[in-house]
């Protein structure tokens, strides 16, 4: 298929249909909220499926299997196909552009959720009890900034049935 240019669009569609796919170009598209962006998509599939119909008919009509819509048969779907690419391409750019919309919302909620976790992080730094035990439920453990963390957490109650484990787990296997 040859390139589809903004002339060569222009010289295919008719005047409202052009408008419709202007719309979806990058510098018009960038002006336009999701909303509107979800709109357009709307609009522009309703006009690619009517031509890709079209296309489908006149081919049809072409090959003899249908009969014909006018008073002549069509002799070619050429430039009707074209036009329902030019609706495809134009739906493709319009759902980047929602899809880039979306993202851009995920990543401001994303980073909003991380900012009150860090500040509930820093807010129990200030009343934090002993880590590790029973009653502590502020948040998380305070930490220095350039303290390394330990390899290995050793809470007292928690030795003596790690130890168990262990020697019930070597048992086993000297057993076999």
């Amino acid at each position: 298929m040859p390139e589809l240019t903004i002339g060569r669009e222009w010289r295919l569609l008719t005047q409202d249909e052009f408008d419709t796919v202007s719309e979806s170009h990058l510098e018009n598209l960038a002006e336009t909220d999701r909303g509107q962006a979800v709109d357009l998509l709307k609009r522009l599939k309703r006009l690619r499926a009517k031509y890709r119909d079209l296309a489908h008919q006149q081919r049809r009509e072409a090959r003899g299997k249908a009969a014909p819509k006018g008073t002549n048969p069509a002799t070619d779907n050429t430039n009707t196909k074209l036009k329902a690419q030019v609706f495809q391409k134009a739906e493709q750019r319009v759902k980047r552009h929602i899809h880039r919309i979306d993202t851009e919302a995920a990543r401001k909620r994303q980073r909003e959720s991380m900012e009150r976790a860090l500040a509930g992080k820093r807010a129990a730094q200030s009343h934090a009890t002993y880590p590790g035990s029973r009653t502590e439920r502020q948040g998380f453990s305070p930490t220095s900034e350039n303290a390394k963390a330990p390899r290995f957490l050793h809470v007292d109650r928690e030795k003596g049935r790690v130890s168990q484990a262990v020697k019930r787990a070597q048992a086993k296997r000297d057993a076999r």
